[in-house]
């Protein structure tokens, strides 16, 4: 039943969709010059984030694996576990 509601299109957001589409304008050589210049520029922020994010992710996963026996018992003895 919803395949055959997808199968019909509002004529209107057909319209607008089309119209998006041809709004499409070609980068100038300029541009794209401009753009791999800016990228270029970057792209060591880029590489330091991620790879701070990467280390922090590990961190944070060696973290859990030391604290995580103590946090849980912590837990239990407050009865914060929801069990009861």
């Amino acid at each position: 039943m919803q395949r055959a509601q997808e199968d019909r299109k509002d004529p209107e957001e057909e319209a607008e969709r089309q119209e998006e589409l041809s709004a499409y304008q070609e980068m100038t050589p300029k541009e794209a010059a401009d753009v791999l210049m800016l990228m270029e520029e970057y792209e060591p922020l880029v590489s330091n984030s991620m790879a701070f994010a990467e280390q922090l992710s590990k961190d944070l996963h060696l973290l859990d694996e030391v604290q995580g026996p103590g946090v849980v018992t912590h837990v239990e003895r407050r009865g914060w576990a929801g069990g009861d």
